[in-house]
């Protein structure tokens, strides 16, 4: 491929428009941009000037990922036999982790709410093997069915065991007991996926339990797919299909990118759990 320097110029414009500059000032670039000596130009990493729309780290850094859901997690779709079945391959988790070559544990079971998983799957999460880091994403199910939220002082660090049944005091019984499990696990929560007002007082929860535990927090409506005509109206029985749970790992590549650049420190280390 040829540029001429002016196209060079303006592409490389493009392409670090959030960068810093030595050498050569922007505004004078721009003011003479048929100039020549294009190869004087040096870009240097701006501090914390990074494009979220770029994609700059990656679950790579594991060398295992375990997710903790509902429905979503596990991927349940109603195909065109009108069978409800898990697509673990397409799942959000499985594209995430297929991309970046990782292998993954997805924990995820349908109609869950963060009560009912203690029960049903949490075992399953305790008898296996402990992952690098772990994803949580339950919330949908007891938002909709307008379960008690409970408050922060529900979550006693001493003992998880003393935690009312509410939201705050069953998640934190989820996350105590992952800890446990895989004590140098980075884990990350993850805010309801769908939408409506409902959700509204779970997701401010789910915020007041990652800063409890000191541990990053994904809002997937960061990410403009989640607001898309692609997510809201292609659901089929209120859940993605195959394509949308492909999509949803796409948008979620990008929002755990922005996750790990926000939180550099809390991902400094990637060690095994």
């Amino acid at each position: 491929y040829f540029f001429t320097a002016p196209t060079l110029f303006h592409t490389l414009m493009r392409i670090v428009k959030n960068a810093e500059f030595s050498k050569i000032k922007y505004d004078f670039l721009l003011e003479n941009s048929n100039m020549i000596g294009y190869n004087a130009l040096v870009v240097q990493y701006g501090g914390n000037k990074m494009d979220n729309h770029c994609i700059y780290a990656s679950v790579n850094m594991f060398g295992s990922v375990g997710a903790i859901g509902d429905s979503y997690t596990a991927a349940s779709v109603e195909n065109s036999e009108g069978k409800w079945i898990d697509v673990v391959a397409q799942s959000w988790v499985g594209t995430l982790c297929k991309r970046a070559g990782v292998p993954f544990s997805k924990y995820g079971k349908g109609g869950a709410t963060t009560k009912s998983y203690l029960d049903d799957r949490m075992s399953d999460v305790l008898n296996s093997m402990p992952n690098d880091a772990y994803f949580f994403a339950l919330g949908i199910n007891d938002s909709n069915r307008d379960l008690e939220l409970g408050t922060i002082d529900d979550i006693h660090d001493d003992d998880f065991t003393k935690n009312p049944d509410t939201f705050y005091g069953c998640y934190g019984k989820i996350i105590a007991q992952v800890k446990n499990h895989a004590p140098k696990a980075r884990l990350i929560m993850v805010k309801i996926m769908t939408n409506g007002s409902k959700k509204l007082n779970y997701d401010n929860a789910i915020e007041d339990i990652a800063r409890h535990y000191g541990i990053p927090f994904i809002s997937p409506y960061d990410d403009d797919f989640f607001s898309s005509e692609a997510y809201n109206d292609y659901m089929v029985g209120g859940h993605p299909t195959a394509m949308g749970y492909s999509m949803i790992g796409l948008a979620m590549e990008r929002l755990f990118s922005k996750c790990v650049t926000d939180n550099l420190d809390y991902f400094k280390f990637s060690t095994v759990g």
